[in-house]
């Protein structure tokens, strides 16, 4: 474990804020390998008197304390010590709260005790972190020394010109002129010579600029500096300024900033922590998370296989997270949902007049998704025509927009998903062999619920504290009856079902095998009528899945009780499955 084997953290000062002391012993055993200085405090008052009189690495901060709340603590002291709260209640505006007064991190205190087993690399992340971002403090203030020493006007932009920062020099000679005009650059000089500038099309443009009562000739040349921030270098020609002074801010300032991401990649990747979302701790799920702490770090396309409800996407996004692609978008499709003539503008957009409609360029998930990741839910829906333009974009890094004839390039990785068998469907023709090749890079399986039993407990109680704090609801009892019933039902519908099932337990309290009698009658009445001794294909036994679920919601496809909900489809997308398989409300072809 990375706190352990860092000496850098043997020796870190944590304050654990708790009310509960009987907890106490607790986090010290969870925290006794990593020689931390542990110190306590049970109140708020407590915690405020030693973090005014102390100095600490970091203060695990819980939510519900007898005088205050932890916010109230990380608000006042997240700039002095990095602070991570301790929430019972997993709430995700509470969260979100602290994270914008300015937490670190966040654990849920659940009941089963897991949590404790994630401090140690929650503890790690944060204090590294924190450290990082002192050292990014101190890197600013001597960037923003050398900024505003120039002896050039420089203007660092947004991408579409909006003023984000100005040297000293600009701010004490021309600060009035460019808050007359609104902190745009494009207000003050041509935009189309601007934009050629930081486009890279032109090296530079020489004018005279109106300065209040004076006309001064400018040679401006732009650079960019992180992404979308672009630095504008205005050489006054008439004080024969030297450029090359500029040209060395700009390399400093880029140093710096990409020393600084590298550091924090290092950080991360070192600290080999488990702060996963994917809840679960069957030999399977260990074995899932491990492959994707494998491949998150590689650029290698992916092919998520599993069952529907499993957590397909939940996957897709771990792997995005871990990934050094997670500083840039996630962006996802879910290819059953748009009808086949709008696949391929979804894909890779198109230009203004492709198609009637189309009044305006419209970008697509490959360019949505450039420098990040592309996660194609329910590949095997696609097209052989669509499949094949994918191919290409798999092969050359680049597409034409519909309508359009200029290449454009993308550095995008991609993570496909499908509950189907692509290997079968590439003998029967329906996929083609070299794009399943070509996803199938590394195949990760998700296993069903029913396989990882001894997980299904820790779920239930997951999402019943997710639902007592989303309705304010008192914390139902899992009766031995219930916990029958969940070890012994096989969850057809996987993890989105259970979680169905317990925001029903959470809101109606009730969570027994008579509301599923109906529904497993007509399963096994379904199973005989295909004739349960023969093999079917993918296609008949996804149409069975669906008129189960369907009788079992007395054919409602929409709303809280509707068959949608309970696949985690949209209805529109159920509703396109139901025609594609000939599904209608007697369940024969229609």
């Amino acid at each position: 474990m990375f706190v352990g084997e860092d000496k850098s953290l043997s020796k870190s000062k944590i304050l654990i804020i708790e009310d509960d002391q009987g907890l106490w012993p607790l986090y010290s055993s969870a925290l006794s390998d990593y020689h931390l200085e542990i110190d306590y405090a049970a109140t708020a008052n407590q915690a405020n008197s030693k973090l005014l009189h102390a100095s600490f690495d970091l203060a695990l901060v819980d939510y519900q304390l007898p005088d205050g709340t932890g916010i109230c603590i990380v608000e006042r002291f997240h700039e002095k010590v990095a602070c991570v709260l301790v929430t019972a209640m997993g709430d995700e505006k509470l969260v979100v709260e602290a994270m914008h007064k300015g937490a670190k991190d966040y654990v849920v205190k659940d009941a089963s005790g897991a949590f404790f087993k994630l401090l140690p690399g929650v503890i790690a992340k944060s204090i590294a972190q924190s450290k990082l971002q002192r050292e990014l403090n101190d890197t600013r203030e001597r960037i923003r020394t050398v900024f505003d020493s120039a002896s050039d006007l420089m203007i660092v932009t947004s991408k579409d010109l909006s003023i984000l920062e100005l040297s000293k020099n600009a701010a004490l000679m021309y600060a009035a002129h460019f808050l007359q005009r609104g902190y745009a650059l494009n207000h003050w000089v041509d935009k189309s010579k601007l934009m050629a500038l930081l486009l890279g099309e032109l090296e530079d443009v020489s004018l005279e600029l109106t300065i209040g009562a004076r006309q001064i000739p400018f040679k401006i040349c732009c650079r960019p500096l992180i992404k979308n921030e672009y630095l504008f270098i205005f050489q006054n020609i008439s004080d024969a300024l030297e450029i090359k002074r500029a040209e060395k801010v700009i390399a400093t300032i880029s140093k710096e900033k990409t020393d600084l991401m590298v550091q924090n990649r290092v950080l991360a990747s070192r600290s080999n922590i488990e702060t996963s979302s994917i809840i679960g701790f069957t030999k399977s799920m260990l074995a899932l998370k491990k492959t994707i702490t494998n491949v998150a770090d590689t650029n290698a396309n992916i092919l998520v296989v599993g069952e529907t409800g499993t957590g397909k996407e939940l996957v897709a996004n771990e792997i995005h997270c871990q990934s050094q692609r997670n500083l840039n978008p996630l962006i996802k499709l879910n290819c059953a949902s748009i009808p086949e003539n709008l696949v391929e503008s979804e894909l890779f957009g198109h230009v203004k007049g492709a198609f009637t409609g189309a009044i305006r360029d419209h970008k697509g998930k490959f360019q949505q998704a450039d420098s990040g990741t592309l996660f194609l839910d329910e590949i095997g829906e696609l097209s052989l025509s669509v499949q094949a333009k994918l191919l290409r974009v798999l092969q050359e890094g680049s597409f034409e927009a519909v309508g359009g004839n200029k290449n454009i390039n993308v550095d995008v990785r991609i993570i496909a998903a499908t509950n189907r068998n692509l290997a079968s469907m590439v003998k029967q023709g329906k996929f083609r062999a070299d794009l399943f090749y070509r996803l199938n890079v590394i195949p990760i399986t998700v296993p069903p619920l029913r396989s990882r039993s001894d997980d299904i407990v820790l779920l239930a109680n997951h999402f019943i504290d997710r639902y007592c704090s989303l309705y304010m609801r008192e914390k139902p009892v899992l009766l031995d009856e219930h916990l029958n019933f969940l070890r012994e039902h096989n969850w057809p519908g996987n993890i989105r079902e259970l979680q169905n099932t317990m925001e029903r337990f959470v809101v109606l309290g009730q969570l027994d095998s008579e509301q599923y009698s109906e529904f497993e009658k007509n399963a096994t009445d379904s199973a005989t009528e295909e004739g349960s001794s023969q093999l079917r294909t993918l296609e008949s036994v996804e149409r069975q899945h669906l008129l189960q679920v369907l009788s079992h919601c007395r054919w409602r496809i929409s709303g809280d009780n509707g068959a949608a909900k309970i696949l985690g489809l949209n209805p529109s997308t159920l509703r396109f499955r139901m025609k594609k398989l000939g599904i209608n409300k007697s369940g024969t072809s229609t």
